[in-house]
């Protein structure tokens, strides 16, 4: 009966582990996680507005996004950032919007992933190019001291080393190939 067990046991352990990425957030359907072994470029969110990354999903609804972020500042202030969901291009419609909360104090070198959720499910096209846009609300850039929110990405200096051929990431409303931001979209699996 205990070998029978543990085949059972060894079975759905394998079984598992080849299912694709889930987090508490749901499934990872796009991203590029470069950073996690060296980031190569990061990018002030206030002096390269707007900022963002393009990419091409796989399912249709998204139920948030992360995206590697590093802060510089000493603030202990809290930073409300703004990501946005736009269809085609950084001007076209809006089909998604959210905001999270940067903790005071938070990644410095090399940084961290903040993960944005969505209320809903945002309805997406598989054959469609969407972009992820991120802004940075608060507090006021003009105050002493104030923070200098980065988003860090890869910058290869082989274009055909692009860790994320399907989009690439914009800088100053510009894409800026090759390379791309450090992302995760995140679905139900749909």
């Amino acid at each position: 009966m205990r070998r029978v067990l543990a085949v059972i046991v060894i079975v759905v352990a394998f079984a598992l582990a080849s299912l694709p990425p889930v987090s508490a957030h749901g499934k990872v359907d796009q991203m590029n996680d470069s950073c996690e072994s060296g980031p190569t470029g990061a990018w002030s969110i206030v002096t390269l507005s707007q900022i963002g990354q393009s990419f091409l999903p796989k399912k249709k609804n998204l139920l948030g996004v992360d995206l590697f972020l590093r802060d510089l500042s000493e603030n202990p202030l809290d930073t409300v950032l703004q990501v946005t969901i736009h269809e085609d291009t950084m001007d076209g419609n809006v089909v998604g919007l959210t905001t999270s909360v940067l903790s005071g104090g938070f990644g410095g070198f090399p940084g961290g992933w903040l993960h944005f959720d969505f209320a809903g499910k945002v309805k997406l096209k598989h054959d469609r190019t969407y972009v992820i846009e991120v802004i940075q609300l608060t507090p006021p850039t003009s105050l002493p001291n104030s923070h200098n929110v980065l988003v860090v990405g890869s910058t290869p200096a082989d274009p055909d080393l692009d860790p994320y051929p399907e989009g690439t990431k914009i800088l100053s409303s510009v894409e800026a190939p090759p390379g791309d931001l450090c992302f995760k979209t995140h679905t139900n699996g749909k």
